[in-house]
């Protein structure tokens, strides 16, 4: 059954998938993927935008979207799947690595417990283990999944998201200045996108990856809300920071941080004061007073 995207006519760029078919490869439209019955698999490289995609298909009446992090780790996954139709499982490649055996295993035996549910799954390319992951699925689907792949975006695409953040004019001129300089490959990453279209507000545009990302650190670091001025860090502070923060994510394995008091603490998050332990960590308790 076809479901309407409320969104989609609100400045979002529309993504495009692609699978191999028995006639070929095969393109659709995100609002295409509602209206398979096999379980998707949906595929893509860092920062192509998986997690947004999926935000939005969780948003449909009927969907319910988690992090496999959070259905692995849930107790009551009925309570969790709240009489939904379809779950939107979201990150598999950020628990694969932490979990004892297959991530997949894993979420297939949450999925039992709602006696197999329709599902879409994300993952890092890198991270799928196609040979494995497919036959678990289809010995407790009896549908082989389908494996889409996310695409770059489009020349349209990345236009079209330009222009919905500052004008068609500074657009092409965004756009004929990466062409110009050998880089527009960046250009159809959504990340990277993000990060271009936040650095061409602010000045004249950079002209090579490195000079990208410095300028992009320059936007993101420093405080705009007047209300927030006094809490205000040096540039090399809140990097430091940052650099505590992330740490201490991938040395725990965690997937949150929190502000939560101790005994309200859930599984796969961790508490800001135990940053602090971590060097630099003062730094950011500091930010966020």
């Amino acid at each position: 059954m076809n479901k309407v995207f409320p969104n989609m006519d609100k400045g979002i760029v529309e993504r495009t998938l692609w699978y191999e078919h028995k006639d070929g490869r095969k393109e659709l439209k995100e609002t295409e993927l509602s209206s398979f019955i096999e379980p998707l698999i949906i595929l893509g490289e860092a920062g192509m935008g998986k997690s947004v995609l999926l935000a939005r298909l969780g948003e449909l009446s009927g969907f319910k979207y988690c992090t496999a992090g959070q259905l692995i780790r849930s107790q009551d996954p009925v309570k969790l799947f709240d009489g939904n139709q379809v779950l939107v499982i979201d990150a598999l490649d950020e628990v694969s690595s932490q979990k004892e055996g297959t991530a997949v295993d894993a979420v297939l035996k949450k999925l039992q417990q709602l006696n197999c549910p329709a599902f879409i799954l994300s993952c890092r390319v890198a991270d799928w283990q196609s040979a494995t992951a497919v036959v678990s699925i289809l010995e407790d689907y009896s549908k082989k999944p389908i494996e889409l792949h996310l695409m770059s975006f489009s020349d349209n695409d990345i236009q079209r998201y330009l222009s919905l953040s500052f004008g068609v004019e500074r657009a092409e001129v965004v756009i004929q200045h990466f062409n110009s300089r050998g880089l527009n490959q960046l250009l159809g990453n959504p990340q990277t996108l993000e990060l271009i279209g936040k650095v061409a507000q602010e000045r004249e545009l950079p002209n090579s990856r490195s000079e990208l990302f410095e300028r992009a650190i320059d936007v993101l670091w420093c405080e705009h809300k007047d209300s927030k001025a006094q809490y205000q860090l040096d540039k090399e502070a809140i990097i430091q920071a940052a650099g505590a923060a992330f740490a201490a994510l991938i040395l725990t394995g965690n997937e949150a941080l929190t502000r939560k008091a101790a005994a309200n603490i859930g599984d796969g998050e961790i508490s800001f004061t135990e940053i602090a332990t971590l060097p630099n960590g003062p730094c950011f308790l500091n930010r966020l007073n």
